[in-house]
């Protein structure tokens, strides 16, 4: 298959990544330091003592130098999703298949808006990786228990196109379920995934410190309580203990373990909050569902949304007045 990997972060370098090291075609999108990077020094990916290193992987700044491929990875951040949509049309046939694969449960509904007749796989992912320097990543491995992705068609059911897709990820080590109900499984992630984003950034910790502090761990408890409302008011089919699970599941996590709203905030990055606890606020006010621990999590860090603020006064009359500008 040909591929196009669009968003060359973390998560979409380990994707292509992988495939390419197994033989496949696939055209890396990266801009920035990232692009220059691959450009130069190729891209590395290590996982404990391994490391894979291709040399010289296919890399372009424009869609258009790419041309229509089978498969669209879609791993851009949320924030970029809709710039990334725009610039789809050079890489589809009526045959390609579209995988998002962001935060939140809003990409695939999106995707599809923009796709036309493409078809559109939802996925979700549960293994961590980050990237260390421009063209290096680092893959701190999966979930206990779960496969590195589970995708599927975005409008349920069975798909010839998942079912392809998965074969060609598992063949290049990647495990990878293929499910029939996409929008539960994008609910059970959510579920884990606002937890565990608002309540690491808020504290400014990893998962192993928060969830220890009975007071933090509420944070957690809530958080996955209030979406899980969401979950079912909107008519998502989340097993009657979701919440024991989801629980359960962080639980299990390394205590090392940073979301990536964490480490986006204290690296001054853009976050992905309004597509996280911004999500559950919009989808529960719509549903008539109250998340006020979401609101208060969503006011206490929409000042980091947009990068790093930077403090500046202004002085009139006697009165001081702090504001904070992205």
């Amino acid at each position: 298959m040909r591929f196009a990997v669009i968003g060359t972060g973390a998560m979409g370098a380990v994707l292509g990544g992988r495939l390419a090291a197994r033989g496949e075609d696939v055209v890396f999108l990266a801009r920035g330091r990232q692009l220059a990077a691959l450009r130069r020094d190729g891209l590395y990916l290590q996982q404990g003592d391994e490391v894979l290193h291709l040399d010289r992987p296919a890399v372009a700044a424009d869609p258009a130098e790419i041309g229509p491929v089978d498969a669209v990875l879609l791993c851009v951040k949320m924030y970029d999703l809709e710039a990334a949509l725009a610039r789809l049309a050079p890489l589809l046939r009526a045959d390609t298949c579209l995988m998002t694969l962001q935060n939140g449960i809003e990409a695939p509904a999106l995707a599809a808006q923009a796709a036309g007749g493409a078809a559109v796989l939802a996925a979700v992912s549960w293994f961590a990786a980050r990237i260390t320097a421009p063209g290096r990543i680092e893959v701190a491995g999966g979930m206990q228990g779960r496969p590195w992705l589970e995708l599927g068609a975005f409008a349920g059911g069975t798909s010839a196109p998942a079912e392809t897709l998965a074969r060609h990820l598992a063949a290049a080590g990647i495990g990878t379920r293929v499910v029939a109900d996409t929008a539960t499984l994008l609910w059970h992630k959510f579920c884990l995934i606002s937890a565990t984003s608002s309540s690491a950034a808020l504290t400014r910790l990893p998962i192993g410190a928060v969830r220890a502090d009975p007071d933090s761990r509420w944070l957690i408890e809530q958080a996955v309580r209030e979406t899980a409302a969401v979950a079912r008011a909107r008519g998502a089919g989340l097993a009657s203990d979701i919440e024991q699970q989801i629980i359960a599941l962080i639980d299990s996590m390394p205590a090392a373990a940073r979301p990536s709203q964490l480490t986006d905030l204290e690296a001054g990055k853009p976050l992905e909050l309004a597509w996280l606890s911004g999500a559950v606020c919009r989808l529960g006010a719509a549903s008539g569902v109250a998340t006020p621990y979401h609101r208060t999590a969503y006011a206490a860090l929409a000042p980091y949304a947009r990068g790093r603020p930077e403090r500046t006064w202004r002085r009139g009359g006697n009165r001081e007045t702090d504001q904070l500008s992205p």
